[in-house]
């Protein structure tokens, strides 16, 4: 308890924890509890503010180290592109052995293998299947098989001419499309804090290097692997529409 001036009247010496002022009949008790819970309110407020400030430095901070890496990625990126070496050339025999998503090495090793097994258990156990298989692959599963590599053979090749006609521009390309792949990431962290942008549900932003569907703009497209392109050739013949094609759009089926 403290002895304290009424705040309405101005009386001196009155109880800080009075229920009223003998002159006046203020509150006193009410008034400084009142002035106490702002106090308290208003330190709390101070408090929360320079914990929200000092957070936001410390992200300012992870964000500027953020893009000091990201800049250093970029720049190596970019040396790496400046100091590449001329593309070989592409020849058939590594396309026929070629993996991944746009290669056949292992249809035309187990082509091989299935080959060689069933023509030496057709020989020498004299067994008339495994000699029809032999003789089936030999006449129409080896050249169908050669052809879905020529064809893909064919459209790197032409991949190949377009670069080494201007190399120089299409080192060019391959530099703006990772200056611009940073340039995003760096936007993003400086607007959310992270490389990716929030994900939304009422829209679908393509990222800049996607590739889009020349006849509606789409950008829900798959590519065309040689597996598959041998799975249409195979039921439609020189008919199938995915002979010599790489990407497919699932919008409005269009392939090119």
């Amino acid at each position: 308890m403290a002895l304290v001036n009424c705040p309405e009247c101005g009386r001196e010496k009155v109880s800080d924890t009075a229920e009223s002022c003998p002159d006046c009949g203020y509150n006193i008790k009410a008034f400084f509890e009142d002035k106490a819970a702002k106090e308290q309110l208003l330190k709390w407020q101070r408090e929360q503010e320079k914990a929200q400030q000092k957070k936001e430095e410390e992200n300012l901070k992870n964000n500027e180290k953020k893009i000091s890496i990201l800049n250093i990625q970029r720049n190596k990126k970019i040396d790496e592109i400046k100091e590449m070496e001329m593309p070989k050339k592409p020849t058939f025999i590594s396309n026929l052995f070629k993996n991944g998503v746009n290669g056949g090495g292992a249809i035309t090793w187990i082509i091989l293998l299935t080959l060689i097994i069933s023509f030496l258990i057709g020989a020498f156990a004299d067994s008339h299947l495994f000699l029809l298989i032999f003789v089936l692959l030999l006449l129409f599963g080896v050249p169908f098989w050669s052809y879905i590599c020529w064809l893909d053979y064919k459209s790197e090749l032409n991949r190949y001419n377009e670069i080494v006609s201007d190399f120089d521009h299409y080192k060019q390309e391959k530099i703006k499309a990772v200056e611009n792949e940073y340039d995003r990431k760096i936007n993003n962290i400086k607007l959310y804090g992270s490389e990716n942008e929030p994900s939304r549900t009422y829209s679908y932003r393509p990222t800049v290097n996607t590739p889009k569907c020349p006849t509606c703009g789409s950008t829900n497209i798959k590519k065309i692997g040689t597996v598959n392109r041998a799975a249409s050739v195979y039921a439609a013949g020189l008919a199938s529409s995915k002979i010599g094609k790489q990407f497919e759009c699932k919008n409005c089926g269009y392939k090119w």
